[in-house]
């Protein structure tokens, strides 16, 4: 919500010119189209995960 710029550029441009209700739709319509697999990967680009895979 507070970084939507994090976003594939897609949804991004739909973020734009939402109010709060309507980007925080947008946020969790993003996250529920999102598999298992797909979400991990998502978290180890955005928080840098292999640091901690050694």
């Amino acid at each position: 919500m507070n970084e939507p710029e994090v976003l594939p550029t897609e949804w991004y441009d739909m973020s734009q010119n939402r109010d709060q209700a309507g980007r925080a739709r947008l946020v969790c319509d993003y996250i529920a189209g999102m598999t298992d697999r797909f979400a991990i990967e998502e978290h180890r680009k955005l928080f840098n995960l292999e640091l901690w895979n050694g």
